[in-house]
């Protein structure tokens, strides 16, 4: 897990925020006003905590891609769609 990754996956995050801005903003307006929900800024930062303390055990684990994931993933993008 080097530099290069850690940007790739900031990107692929930054992507998805801008891809689903409307939902981006109605989240953190709630986080924002909500008591209840206020936690979830820190939720960020503990799993970047996490990824940085694990980044050995990261940096030898096998990547590989999983393109039976994409099916799941097209029918969950397709019911948030819908809603």
């Amino acid at each position: 897990f080097n530099t290069t990754h850690a940007l790739v996956w900031g990107l692929c995050w930054v992507a998805l925020a801008l891809a689903f801005w409307s939902t981006s903003a109605v989240i953190v307006d709630l986080w924002i006003r909500s008591d209840t929900y206020a936690h979830a800024f820190v939720v960020f930062p503990i799993v970047g905590w996490l990824i940085w303390r694990d980044r050995a055990k990261l940096a030898v684990a096998a990547v590989r891609p999983m393109p039976w994931l994409l099916a799941p993933l097209g029918v969950v993008m397709f019911g948030w769609l819908l809603s």
